[in-house]
């Protein structure tokens, strides 16, 4: 009977004591689950901004790409202009004198 009584003292010490234990390793894992997830999130924005930053920085790339072809593109237009204005005032100066050389 002794031995029984000293189970049960055993018992009603050690319970609780286990219990407190197990309620605070759980408090304890409970706690660094959420901070690895408020690690996560943190992580999981700051990816998000990186992404939008770097879809934001291509397309302004892209914009830029697009205004320096076609600003190329105009003054090719232009230049080109240029050249048939010059060989039209250079065909028309060698036809006056073939005309005038006709005409006499």
């Amino acid at each position: 009977m002794g031995c029984a009584l000293w189970i049960w003292v055993l018992l009603a010490v050690a319970l609780p004591i286990c219990h407190t234990c197990l309620l605070f390793g759980l408090k304890r894992r409970l706690r660094e689950h959420e901070q690895r997830e408020q690690r996560f999130q943190q992580r999981q924005a700051r990816f998000e901004q990186l992404a939008e930053q770097q879809e934001q920085w291509f397309e302004q790339r892209e914009k830029r790409f697009e205004e320096r072809r076609q600003q190329r593109f105009e003054e090719r237009q232009q230049w080109l202009e240029q050249q048939e204005q010059w060989l039209k005032q250079r065909e028309q100066q060698f036809d006056e004198p073939n005309r005038s050389s006709a005409l006499e």
